[in-house]
C-alpha cells in the first residue's frame, strides 16, 4: 500500500502539477521546500497531506470537467503552472468541493450550562465555552439530550439551545466519547443511576 506522500507524488504527476506548484493551492499551509522535504523524508503531517489531497482532487475534477465538454470521462489538461491565472476558478472549485463533501447546516444544536456553553469532558472536568460558535455543537438534537442527561447526572444542570448559524457537517460531534465521556463513566453513572431507582 503506498503512503500518503507516495500517494501525493503520483496524483501530482497524474494531474500534470509540479510538487513545486502545489504549495500555490494549498491556502498557505506549506511552504515549497517545506513540502519538497517533508515529501521526501516521509514526514508530511496529516493535516497538511488532507489538504494538499484535497487540492489535488479538486484539480483532477477540473480537468474532467474540462474535458466532459468534449466527450464523457475525457480529461483536458490544464496548466497548473500557473496559480495566479487560476487561483478564482480554483478557489470557486474548492469551496464547491467542501459544499458537497462537507455541507453547511443551516441550524444545529448546543448544550447550555448556565451562561456558557459545553464544550467537552477532560479529566472529568467539564469544560465551558462562553459562545455557542466554538463550542461542541451537535446536528442531531437526540445526541445532544444526551449529553444534557449525562451532565445532570454528573451535578450540571444544562439544556439545549438551537443556533440558527451556519456551521460545517465535520464540526458536529458524532459521538459521546469525542467530547470527552468515557464507556466506564457512562456505565459508572447508570448503574448509580439505577441502584438509586431501587433504593
Amino acid at each position: 500500500m503506498a503512503s500518503t506522500e507516495e500517494r501525493i507524488k503520483q496524483k501530482a504527476f497524474q494531474v500534470g502539477v509540479s510538487i513545486n506548484k502545489l504549495p500555490d493551492y494549498c491556502g498557505g499551509v506549506i511552504g515549497k521546500t517545506a513540502l519538497a522535504d517533508a515529501l521526501a523524508s516521509g514526514r508530511l503531517a496529516q493535516p497538511i497531506a488532507d489538504k494538499v489531497e484535497e487540492a489535488l482532487d479538486v484539480m483532477q475534477l477540473m480537468k474532467i470537467d474540462a474535458g466532459s465538454v468534449f466527450a464523457p470521462g475525457f480529461e483536458l489538461p490544464i496548466d497548473f503552472s500557473q496559480p495566479a491565472a487560476l487561483r478564482p476558478v480554483f478557489e470557486q472549485r474548492l469551496r464547491d468541493h467542501h459544499d458537497k463533501n462537507d455541507p453547511m447546516l443551516s441550524r444545529y444544536c448546543v448544550v447550555r450550562i448556565g451562561l456558557n456553553f459545553f464544550d467537552r469532558i477532560t479529566s472529568g472536568e467539564v469544560l465551558t465555552r462562553p459562545d455557542p460558535s466554538s463550542c461542541a455543537c451537535f446536528e442531531r438534537p437526540a445526541l445532544a439530550d444526551e449529553v444534557v442527561r449525562e451532565l445532570i447526572k454528573l451535578g450540571h444542570k444544562a439544556d439545549v439551545k438551537i443556533i440558527p448559524l451556519m456551521r460545517r457537517r465535520s464540526e458536529t460531534v458524532k459521538t459521546l466519547s469525542q467530547i470527552g465521556f468515557t464507556t466506564p463513566m457512562l456505565e459508572e453513572n447508570n448503574v448509580i443511576g439505577a441502584d438509586n431507582g431501587t433504593n
